[in-house]
Parts: C-alpha cells; structure tokens; sequence
C-alpha cells in the first residue's frame, strides 16, 4: 500500500520530534558544574561526611563499605549520600577525595559521556588518589561462552553480565569494556599508574562480595569482571 507524501512528512516529523526530546533527556546526564548552588543542606551533609572519611562509593547498590561514603542515585538501606554520579561536582570539590570506587556500575554510563565522567573523576580526587573500576569484561565473557555448551539459564545469566538483567530501566548496558579500551580512557582523562587489581580477595575486606570478585565464578569457574585501578598524578 502506497502511503500519500504527507503520511512519510508526519511520521518524520514525529520520529524527529522523539530523537529530539530522547536526546535532550540523555544529555541531563552529562557531568557538569551547577552555575549555582541548589542543594546547600545537601552541600553542608557532604561536607560533613568528608571530615569523617574522604573515599567515595559509588553505585553502591545494597553494598555497604565501611570507612567510604557510599553513594547512589536511589535509596537503598546502604547509601550515605543520595545524588547522581554526574552532579559529583556540585558536593565534593577539587582534589578533596583520596579514593573513589565504582563497581558494575560504569557499563550503565552514556557511551559519549564516558571521558566526561572519568575527568569528573579526575577532579574531586586528591592527587595521588586512587580511583578503583570495575566493569563486565566482554573478552572474559567470550571466552567463557565458548568453553562449553551451557544450559539456555546458563546463557542468559551470561547475557546479563553482558547487556544487564533488563528487568527494570536503569538495568541495561550502555558501554562494554575490556582492558586496552580501558586503559586508552582512563589515560585520555588523565590518570597514570593505571593497572589490574585481583578479584579475589576484595581489596575492601576478604569478607566483602560483590560483583567484582562474584561476577562469573559460579557456574562459570572464572570471573568476568575487569578490575583496574589508576592513579592521579602528584
């Protein structure tokens, strides 16, 4: 069925419409310095639990570190500080953390926003502070994919490592990792000293499981997380 030329104008239109907004929606999440201040209580609380320990946990999820001040976007029975990971800028100033630590939680970053998050980084790290990363290793993946025929929940649970659970909005991939892309990244924003830590034991505690030292080993008999740790410079 042949469609009048107005028909393909008006969806254009529409699509165009949907690109636009969706784009203008994506963009919110870019790392940048509020002109002015629109959290002052939530200021002051930073401040406060920077006297008391000065390393950042991000995306901490239901994890709890102690001796960090462990942040996310949504509250959870964990968190410390509730902000997103691109407003660090409006409650921790420069060179005022000595370590920052975000598991599984990079992968869900806009792709083109990356370099800007890592700078952001960069900033509020002290320096010769440390930032710790942990990420789905999609080469450690691969190769767990081809070591045998897995079950089809095997397979899926696979998937997930890889593209996210997907049972809820904020649970898909956006960026896929492994250690050359990585390191040229971390590189680009700035860091030195940039190198792979072990999975085991967690470097928070022996007694500490999360999806850096979890991801993969069961049933998989391998881990599937890429953990690296780069230094800014002094």
């Amino acid at each position: 069925m042949k469609y009048p030329d107005f028909i393909w104008k008006l969806f254009g239109s529409g699509y165009r419409l949907l690109r636009f907004f969706d784009r203008a929606a994506t963009n919110r999440l870019k790392p940048k310095k509020a002109v002015v201040n629109l959290h002052p209580l939530k200021s002051l609380k930073a401040k406060r639990l920077l006297q008391k320990t000065n390393r950042l946990h991000l995306g901490c999820g239901p994890i709890r570190l102690e001796e960090f001040i462990n942040i996310d976007a949504v509250f959870t029975p964990a968190i410390d500080f509730r902000c997103r990971l691109n407003r660090l800028y409006d409650f921790f100033p420069e060179n005022s953390v000595s370590e920052i630590y975000i598991c599984h939680t990079m992968e869900h970053l806009p792709a083109r926003f990356l370099l800007l998050y890592l700078k952001q980084f960069h900033y509020v790290l002290k320096k010769g502070g440390v930032l710790r990363v942990s990420v789905p290793d999609v080469e450690k993946c691969l190769i767990a994919a081809k070591k045998q025929q897995w079950s089809d929940a095997e397979l899926d649970l696979l998937q997930g490592v890889i593209g996210g659970g997907q049972d809820h909005k904020y649970n898909y991939h956006k960026l896929f990792f492994w250690p050359d892309y990585l390191r040229r990244k971390l590189e680009a924003a700035g860091f030195n000293n940039i190198e792979e830590y072990p999975l085991r034991p967690h470097f928070a505690g022996e007694d500490i499981m999360d999806s850096s030292n979890c991801a993969g080993f069961e049933p998989y008999g391998m881990g599937l997380s890429l953990n690296i740790k780069a230094e800014k410079p002094k």
